[in-house]
């Protein structure tokens, strides 16, 4: 009889003990599977930087400036009378074309901006019912930020069939410490040549009489076959084919007109930082 109580109360004992672990270890295991975190809801949503970008290019109707300033020749930057050796073959963001108005993005993370998120709008009604200036272009796009290195240009491009005037090039956005605009613009005019008279010839036309001569002498004609072969020239009312060339980099800021110019083309940019997934900055 005692051994069969002991045996009851080493069972009961028993039975006490394992309740006692069972019970200890389910909190144990709750407790480990809450305490693991969720990395699909700490890890952080990485945020892309863009930058929406509008343009207005115009042309200023003052022809002072293009008689009193000189511009290079064609052959003084080794370009032929077409100006279409300007823009490269180097890959770019987007085309547009002055002519049809029309942006072709180029590449991946380009878009065009369209009419109703124009902020330039009163600035560009203003420019195309002045007497002093032509709108040539209206547009915009948004491209991700991103460095010199790695920044891609806007491609502009003309049929020039109609208005020799309409300039061609590129619009590069760029981001380092503040934001980049390198403008590289040109045009490509011929410009008829004044007839010499007995008293004096225009300043102009000398200049480019001078030059013409000295260019021929180094290519080792006489003077007397170089003096007579620009006299026909001008006797025949020959034009002289000139580049007009727009080209500046500026350091800008966000959310800040920025205005560009020469004395024949004019550029007004506006640009807006914004993250995807993110309200506009």
């Amino acid at each position: 009889m005692p051994n069969l109580v002991n045996y009851t109360v080493r069972f009961l004992s028993l039975c006490l003990l394992l309740s006692t672990a069972v019970s200890y270890a389910e909190p144990a295991e709750t407790n480990t599977a809450s305490s693991e975190p969720d990395t699909a809801q700490t890890e952080p949503v990485e945020k892309k930087q863009y930058y929406i970008v509008e343009v207005l290019l115009f042309r200023q109707l003052n022809e002072q400036g293009m008689r009193d300033e000189y511009w290079s020749r064609p052959e003084d930057q080794g370009l032929t009378g077409d100006i279409s050796p300007l823009t490269d073959e180097t890959p770019a963001l987007a085309e547009y074309n002055l002519s049809s108005h029309q942006f072709v993005p180029l590449h991946k993370g380009i878009g065009a901006l369209s009419r109703e998120h124009y902020k330039l709008a009163d600035s560009a009604a203003n420019l195309r019912y002045s007497p002093n200036y032509r709108l040539l272009a209206h547009f915009g796009w948004t491209q991700r930020s991103l460095s010199r290195r790695y920044a891609l240009p806007i491609k502009i491009t003309a049929d020039n069939m109609f208005d020799s005037l309409l300039p061609e090039g590129e619009l590069k956005l760029s981001v380092s410490r503040f934001l980049h605009l390198e403008v590289n613009l040109a045009s490509s005019h011929c410009e008829p040549l004044s007839q010499p008279s007995a008293d004096k010839q225009s300043q102009t036309d000398q200049a480019v009489t001078d030059k013409a001569l000295d260019q021929k002498l180094a290519q080792g004609i006489t003077p007397e076959s170089a003096v007579e072969a620009e006299a026909q020239i001008l006797s025949a009312g020959h034009c002289i084919n000139k580049v007009y060339r727009f080209k500046q980099n500026r350091k800008m800021r966000s959310k800040e007109l920025h205005y560009l110019d020469n004395t024949l083309y004019g550029l007004l940019v506006y640009v807006t930082p914004f993250t995807v997934g993110g309200e506009e900055e």
